[in-house]
């Protein structure tokens, strides 16, 4: 096995790469970067996209997230910062890490224009979305429960989806014997939310993304 060295172009990283399975891809790759911080920015970008790649490929949705957000900071063009940054947010919506992912939310909204911003949060609604209905095609109610307890605080979730996630949550309290979170939620009503114009501290904090 030939071994990834400085002077190797993009082209060259991915014939040698290809060769290997994914664990020992990720280890030489993290053992690249590690050992060679002076290479060029479109290498290191292209490095990390691999490991976000394979980590992703891998369900280890954590480190996935955070490759993808390296090479999100790496890029010098928006939508292709976008892009990774929106990578990073569904990964660590995956691995669980809610406030993460509305930090990456944050960084990913602050390089957008206002009519970029209302399809990023409607991917995030989304992603959310898509993570609760893997949770309960894979039977993990408990990781189901945390996804919707999340999108029920969201301002930019109908109330008529809100109600609906409600009625979901109430019956995995039940199935769980979750009795106090069902007591708390069971008498919930929804109104809502006054529109306001964004301001750029509320962006900043996500302030109007939870209300």
């Amino acid at each position: 096995m030939e071994r990834l060295t400085k002077e190797m172009s993009k082209s060259e990283i991915e014939k040698e790469v290809s060769k290997w399975g994914e664990y020992v891809q990720i280890d030489n790759l993290t053992r690249f970067l590690k050992t060679n911080p002076g290479i060029p920015v479109d290498v290191k970008k292209f490095v990390n996209q691999k490991l976000g790649e394979v980590y992703e490929k891998r369900r280890m949705f954590f480190d996935s997230a955070i490759s993808y957000e390296k090479v999100a900071e790496l890029c010098v063009l928006q939508p292709e910062k976008i892009k990774n940054f929106l990578k990073a947010v569904n990964s660590y919506i995956k691995s669980g890490y809610f406030d993460r992912a509305d930090e990456s939310a944050r960084k990913c909204l602050r390089e957008s224009s206002s009519l970029e911003r209302a399809e990023i949060l409607k991917s995030l609604k989304e992603f959310y979305k898509q993570e609760a209905e893997r949770g309960i095609k894979e039977n993990k109610r408990s990781n189901t429960i945390k996804v919707y307890e999340r999108m029920i605080e969201m301002a930019t979730i109908p109330i008529a989806e809100k109600t609906e996630i409600k009625e979901k949550l109430l019956k995995l309290y039940l199935t769980l014997g979750m009795m106090p979170q069902y007591n708390k939620f069971k008498g919930r009503t929804f109104t809502p939310q006054r529109k306001e114009p964004e301001k750029e501290e509320d962006i900043e904090g996500l302030e109007f993304l939870y209300k």
